[in-house]
């Protein structure tokens, strides 16, 4: 897991195919949705909106994470608090 820009994580699963990607990746938004932060005796509530990819032969870093960045939008679009994996 690691800061990838502002408000991006990026998590790198070896060996995982996309049925334990998008458990992973489920428990990452229940645990994160459940978390409350009480920040100067106001609780906060957060979100994620976590869009998923495999890589493939032919992907690059930079391709991989352009299309998980694309399916992360997709979520915030449909409702946020979701997870988008690829098709």
């Amino acid at each position: 897991i690691g800061r990838w820009g502002g408000e991006e994580f990026i998590i790198v699963i070896p060996g995982a195919d996309k049925e334990s990607l998008g458990e992973i990746a489920e428990k990452y938004r229940t645990l994160i949705r459940n978390t409350e932060l009480v920040l100067e005796e106001t609780t906060v509530s957060v979100s994620a909106s976590i869009g998923g990819t495999l890589l493939n032969k032919a992907d690059t870093i930079s391709s991989a994470v352009k299309r998980a960045d694309t399916l992360m939008y997709q979520s915030k679009a449909e409702g946020k608090d979701r997870v988008t994996l690829d098709s």
